[in-house]
């Protein structure tokens, strides 16, 4: 592995990047639900670099004495001069630890704290500063709802400082896939707040993923910041649905700007946004070839499109959406060409390498339904162990169904009702589903026991040969008599 130019910028000036072979990353940092934790390969030496939220500088450790994998999900440091302590990676980065972990040449098994030649990185903070018991760090779920509140009333009211203030603090407690949300909603009003709202609304376009609880707003403000100069960016953001909130009379002035119907637009936003991101593209920034290779998607130029992303891909390999947005567009060339066999793999191989990811798995079944349920069904009961969905549980159902195996679509029903995030919505219909499915196979039995026996078109003509060869040859025996 190697040093990508994304975490080679994001390295502290302290640290010589030309000495540093190999990176990786992982959420979570001592003492901190937030944050993260490096790895650096300092030329076969492994060191450490922390910091308590994403929004902190990175803080050098000295040289760790040991790290290690533990079960395949923990990862154990124990610094120089510092106590232990151990953070749980996401899965998706436990094999680029475990790759960088391979390339270090100099991993002591020693005692905790025993002395040690160090290099020239400086110690992590004072010892009040540390905890004497390592500190064991899981990925919570769980977000204030008042913050979340106070982020959508913040950006109706158009308060940015008071929205990223909040953005910010739900950042540092949520999970690593939430956290990226709010990151980007962050970097987003960031640029609405120095009046860049043309910046801000192209790179939501496949880019910068939102918090779903604060699009609608977002959108809004969006909207309302680009109404004046830039109608058409104004009516892409701001969406029919948001418009029919918003009144019918600010909808009748924005369509009476536009003056165009809605492909036309469509085309328009995303010729703008291929050229708002060409130049960022073509000097390396990941995001800007994602964002430019959606708005390629969008015009209809799949091979460029496809050029681009996988220029992204091969910058940052755990970069889920990239490797979604790949899928998309392989999906339509695969339209063209009728050959989905690469869309296949590459579905699988997303599938692979995020394991707590349901999406590609669903895509997947999606696309084997008809050739080959089987696999579309195994593909579903993985993407079931990952993530509920009643989606995935009813699709999965109607497969076994149409397979003739109802009594697994029985069970698969009465577990699904049993998982605790199932909803009272979804339980209703589960149930629902559930009991037809019993009063079905309770009347099957009673009619097939005795079926009607239809006799094959060939066994009848062997009969009625027979018959008539038999019957000939009375004749015959009668006549010779």
């Amino acid at each position: 592995m190697s040093l990508t130019p994304e975490l080679r910028a994001s390295l502290p000036t302290s640290i010589d990047a030309a000495k540093v072979r190999a990176a990786a990353r992982a959420s979570g940092s001592p003492g901190s639900l937030g944050g993260e934790t490096w790895l650096l390969d300092l030329g076969g030496r492994l060191a450490v670099l922390i910091r308590g939220s994403i929004f902190d500088p990175l803080e050098p450790v000295a040289l760790a004495d040991v790290a290690r994998l533990r079960d395949g999900s923990e990862l154990e440091i124990r610094p120089v001069g510092g106590p232990p302590f151990v953070v749980r990676p996401s899965l998706f980065e436990v094999d680029a630890i475990a790759a960088l972990l391979a390339t270090v040449d100099e991993l002591a098994t020693v005692e905790p704290n025993t002395p040690r030649e160090t290099l020239d990185v400086p110690q992590y903070g004072a010892p009040a500063e540390r905890r004497s018991e390592p500190v064991t760090l899981t990925d919570l779920d769980v977000v204030d709802p008042v913050l979340e509140t106070e982020v959508v009333a913040a950006l109706e009211a158009g308060e940015y400082e008071r929205t990223l203030a909040a953005a910010r603090e739900l950042a540092r407690q949520s999970s690593p896939r939430e956290r990226d949300e709010w990151s980007d909603l962050i970097q987003v009003v960031s640029l609405l707040r120095t009046g860049d709202g043309v910046a801000a609304y192209l790179w939501t376009r496949g880019v910068r993923r939102v918090p779903a609880s604060a699009t609608d707003a977002l959108l809004g403000r969006l909207s309302a910041a680009l109404e004046r100069d830039e109608p058409t960016l104004a009516w892409a953001a701001a969406g029919e649905f948001l418009l029919d909130e918003s009144g019918p009379d600010r909808r009748a002035r924005i369509e009476a700007r536009l003056g165009r119907d809605g492909p036309t637009l469509a085309r328009e936003v995303s010729t703008r946004a291929r050229e708002f991101f060409s130049t960022s593209a073509e000097a390396g920034d990941r995001l800007a070839q994602r964002g430019l290779a959606r708005a390629l998607l969008e015009l209809d130029q799949l091979d460029a499109a496809l050029t681009w992303i996988r220029r992204a891909i091969a910058a940052e390999r755990f970069d889920f959406d990239a490797r979604m947005l790949e899928t998309q567009i392989l999906s339509l060339r695969a339209i063209e060409t009728d050959d989905d066999r690469e869309l296949l793999a590459a579905l699988q191989k997303v599938a692979d390498d995020f394991h707590d990811r349901p999406e590609p798995l669903v895509d997947l079944a999606d696309h084997l339904e008809f050739d080959d349920p089987s696999r579309a069904i195994d593909s579903l009961r993985r993407a079931q162990e990952r993530e509920f969905d009643e989606f995935v549980v009813l699709t999965l159902v109607e497969l076994l169904e149409q397979t003739g195996r109802h009594d697994e679509a029985i069970a698969e029903l009465e577990q699904a009702l049993t998982d605790p995030d199932v909803v009272t919505l979804a339980e209703d219909q589960l149930r629902e589903r559930l009991t037809a499915l019993r009063q079905r196979q309770a009347i099957a039995p009673a009619s097939q026991r005795a079926p009607a026996r239809v006799e094959s078109p060939v066994r009848s003509m062997i009969v009625i040969a027979i018959a008539v060869l038999l019957i000939v040859l009375g004749l015959v025996m009668i006549l010779s008599t």
